[in-house]
């Protein structure tokens, strides 16, 4: 027993190191995605503007193949604005000669948005994207767009398809929900959002306003040990 247990001692100590630096090793180095509101685009009549969150890696290695999605709780079928209500020319970034598909969530064939996917702000506007260690890029959430009658502004909300196949277009209103974008190789990030109505814009911004609020979750982690 005198030979065997310092052995023993030693396999057992091996193992743990092992498994625990492996661990430490996924804490330390894994990606940290960060969601931050973005500037007001400038505002062209007839152009409308697009709304985007800024997504940032903070993390020590690059967090591959991100999805951004979003959630609207509580939303109605009154909601949901017709394609035959919208203008002719939304001005979207498509082809020469490419018209936009239907939306896919229509009131006749209303159901819930829930984790819907986005799209990202690049050529192609792919549905993933690899943001590397210390570098950011945009999510696209909605373009708002003003119609020259009385009725005022309505938004649109891309799909994972990009702005070729739109997800919905909502009435203009004030929504609540979250946006989460999440990375093959690590934990999602989550942002409550609010979207305030074009009534209460303050000038010189106008149209529907994107305001970012934290996760409840994200408020726990804040009194969690940090690693």
């Amino acid at each position: 027993m005198g030979v065997l247990s310092p052995l023993i001692s030693a396999i057992i100590g091996l193992v743990v190191g092992t498994l625990f630096g492996g661990w430490l090793e996924r804490i330390l180095y894994r990606p940290r995605v960060v969601i931050e509101i973005e500037s007001e685009s400038p505002y062209l009549r007839g152009e409308g503007k697009y709304v985007s969150v800024v997504v940032s890696n903070k993390g020590q290695t690059a967090a591959i193949d991100c999805v951004g999605s979003i959630s609207i709780d509580e939303l109605s079928p009154d909601a949901l604005l017709s394609p035959n209500d919208a203008l002719e020319d939304e001005k979207l970034p498509l082809e020469p000669k490419l018209e936009p598909k239907d939306q896919l969530l229509r009131s006749e064939s209303f159901r819930e948005i829930n984790r819907e996917l986005l799209c990202w702000a690049h050529i192609g506007n792919p549905p993933t994207y690899t943001i590397n260690p210390g570098t950011k890029t945009l999510l696209d959430v909605f373009k708002a767009i003003e119609r020259d009658t009385s009725d005022g502004w309505y938004l649109i909300i891309p799909s994972e398809a990009g702005w070729k196949t739109l997800r919905v277009r909502l009435k203009d209103g004030n929504y609540h929900g979250r946006l989460a974008v999440s990375p093959k190789n690590g934990p999602p990030k989550i942002k409550e959002f609010e979207i305030r109505p074009s009534s209460e814009a303050k000038p010189p911004l106008k149209g529907p306003q994107l305001v970012l609020k934290e996760h409840w979750l994200t408020a726990c982690l804040r009194f969690a040990p940090h690693i």
